[in-house]
């Protein structure tokens, strides 16, 4: 039952993570986040380039990327939309989409317009962005991994024209975060766990001891995952230390233990009553 439990931990590097429930900050950000809960979903991919037709070729391919991605709510200057007067009734506006085209006079006509300016491209106009939303189903831990990886490939061929392409955004930032982080526990606790060992044998110098305090420990950690994952409590940068603290302890028990045992049969008693 505790390995079924623990296959169920998941790991959980989120920044709100860092925020123990009962703080008052980890309220305040949630709130934020639930008063924008798209733009923490938001991904956002740079190109860099002046306004022309090559820029332009290369934002449109980026947002159908973007597109075959399965993200929502594709922006890009291309597709922007914004009122006008109509010269035919002065008291009528019309939509229109003035970049559509790689105008560099209607681009000009409206470098300076605070709506479009850093949010669609650069003040100094020499980057652009594409925006889009990731769908709130895929917003996990694995979404993020996956959708991030599969622009990095997307990307791939553009980027292999010399073109400067970067990938930004929460959910993308999560994921390298989540990749870095999770990457850095395991070599942690893979070393952590090696050195306990190795220690061990150079305290005890017997093999038979080590494998036996090992194994004895196993179903411990096992137990504590268990009782994680029943709780839902993920692997978080609060509570990633657990199955190590587990670790150290029953380690530091179980060699007073050995040694009491070892104290005893150096006295003349048979292994049974050195145990008891």
């Amino acid at each position: 039952m505790a390995a079924f439990f623990a296959a169920k931990v998941r790991p959980n590097y989120d920044a709100e993570a860092f925020l123990p429930t009962w703080d008052a900050r980890r309220q305040v950000f949630e709130e934020h986040r639930r008063s924008f809960e798209d733009d923490d979903r938001q991904v956002l991919v740079f190109v860099a380039g002046t306004m022309g037709p090559a820029t332009h070729a290369h934002l449109r391919r980026v947002a159908a990327l973007l597109g075959d991605e399965g993200l929502e709510d594709v922006r890009w200057i291309g597709n922007a939309e914004l009122a006008a007067a109509d010269p035919d009734d002065p008291f009528t506006l019309r939509v229109e989409a003035p970049f559509a085209t790689p105008d560099l006079e209607a681009f000009e006509a409206r470098r300076d317009d605070p709506l479009l300016r850093g949010r669609l491209f650069s003040p100094g106009a020499d980057a652009f962005v594409v925006r889009a939303v990731l769908p709130a189903e895929r917003d996990t831990v694995e979404g993020q991994l996956a959708t991030e990886a599969a622009l990095d490939a997307a990307l791939a061929p553009l980027r292999a024209e010399g073109v400067d392409v970067r990938v930004a955004g929460v959910p993308i930032l999560k994921a390298r975060g989540f990749r870095l982080v999770q990457g850095d526990a395991s070599r942690f606790l893979a070393l952590g766990l090696a050195l306990v060992t190795l220690w061990l044998f150079v305290a005890l110098r017997r093999l038979r001891d080590v494998a036996a305090i090992v194994l004895s420990l196993l179903p411990a950690i096992l137990v504590t995952l268990g009782v994680m994952g029943a709780t839902d409590t993920p692997i978080s940068a609060l509570t990633s230390f657990i199955p190590l603290l587990v670790w150290i302890v029953g380690v530091c028990d179980a060699l007073h233990l050995v040694t009491e045992v070892r104290a005893k049969r150096a006295e003349g008693l048979s292994e049974h009553e050195s145990v008891a």
